[in-house]
């Protein structure tokens, strides 16, 4: 039948805002995803060999283009690992990361962190600014 031939080719999908090198690395998640989730316990081993090989900017850089691509496997598995990596980071690293501009006056947050102390144990020292 001509008419699914015609049908798939005549399907675009967008990519202008997809580098090359998070589509090679989606791509290569893909496979290797189709491959481990034959069992329960190599996709989680995949998953995590997948996230180490990534720096956390590269993972925001990939975490950006499984949403725009709307790859949820690979959108929940980087949101596992951003959680996870900025766990007890400063306020200031996150805000950076994520590129939150503070909204709060000098004061204001003062009172935040004065308020909320036990929020801001505990923070990774390196990640302070």
């Amino acid at each position: 039948d001509d008419t699914s031939a015609d049908t798939s080719a005549a399907i675009a999908i967008p990519l202008h805002n997809v580098a090359g090198r998070e589509l090679a690395r989606m791509v290569e998640y893909c496979k290797e995803h189709r491959r481990a989730s034959v069992s329960a316990g190599n996709l989680k081993e995949f998953e995590e060999r997948f996230a180490a090989a990534l720096n956390l900017y590269e993972m925001k850089d990939l975490i950006i283009a499984a949403n725009y691509l709307n790859t949820k496997k690979l959108l929940e598995s980087l949101s596992r690992c951003i959680a996870k990596a900025i766990k007890n980071k400063s306020v200031e690293f996150v805000r950076d990361y994520f590129g939150v501009t503070n909204d709060y006056t000098t004061e204001e947050e003062a009172q935040y962190r004065e308020t909320n102390a036990w929020a801001f144990r505990n923070v990774d020292e390196d990640s302070r600014n």
